[in-house]
C-alpha cells in the first residue's frame, strides 16, 4: 500500500483458529490515491479458494502420475476431450508420422480397425465415443478399460488394454485424459 502499487493479488495459506485445516485465501485489493497521487487507502476482499487450490492440486497429482507410468507404456496419449484434440506423448506405433494431426475423434476411429475381434470392436468404439467419455464423466466415471486383441500392419498380433483416465484442468475447466494402451 505505502510503495503506492495501484493494486496486488496475493494467494496465501493461513490455519484459522476455529477451523481444523488450513485453507488459502486471496487477497485482491486496490489503492485509493489523493490529489497528489499518494496512497491513502486501500479497499479489497479476501476470498476462500481452498477449493479451487484441492482441484489444482489433484489435477497436478495426475500428471505426475502419468508421467511416472509413461517408462512402462507402449503408447501415451493426452486428450482434451472437451476440445477433441489429442496430442501424442509416447507414439510407440508410430500413428501420428502416418496420419499427421487430426482431431481425437478421429484418431481412435482410425485405430479401430486394429482391433480383431468384433466384440472387443464395439468395446472400444463405446469407451473412446467422445460424447460417451463427457456423459460417463459427468456421471462420476473418471476410468474406463477394454481388452483387445490388437494387430498394426506390420506387428505381430497382441493382446492389449486400452486405458483411459479423465480429470477436469482446473484452469481450463475441459475435461481432459491420459489414454494409454500396454499388456494386458
Amino acid at each position: 500500500i505505502r510503495a503506492g502499487e495501484n493494486g496486488i493479488t496475493a494467494e496465501y495459506q493461513i490455519l484459522p483458529l476455529y477451523k481444523e485445516f488450513p485453507h488459502w485465501e486471496r487477497l485482491i485489493y486496490k489503492n485509493i490515491f489523493d490529489e497528489q497521487g499518494r496512497p491513502v487507502k486501500a479497499i479489497g476482499t479476501a476470498l476462500d479458494v481452498s477449493a479451487q487450490k484441492y482441484l489444482e492440486e489433484r489435477f497436478e497429482d495426475f500428471l505426475a502420475y502419468h508421467r511416472r507410468l509413461l517408462p512402462s507404456l507402449s503408447d501415451a496419449f493426452r486428450v482434451n476431450i472437451s476440445k477433441n484434440t489429442i496430442m501424442p506423448v509416447k507414439d510407440a506405433f508410430g500413428f501420428f508420422k502416418k496420419n499427421g494431426h487430426i482431431p481425437m475423434s478421429r484418431f481412435f476411429e482410425l485405430s479401430e480397425k486394429y482391433i480383431l475381434d468384433r466384440p472387443s470392436r464395439r468395446k472400444y468404439e463405446k469407451l473412446y465415443n467422445r460424447e460417451n467419455l463427457l456423459a460417463t464423466y459427468k456421471k462420476g466415471i473418471k476410468e474406463g478399460a477394454v481388452v483387445c486383441l490388437y494387430q498394426v500392419e506390420g506387428q505381430p498380433r497382441q493382446w492389449l488394454r486400452f486405458v483411459i483416465n479423465m480429470t477436469r484442468d482446473p484452469a481450463t475447466s475441459d475435461i481432459i485424459g491420459f489414454t494409454y494402451n500396454s499388456g494386458p
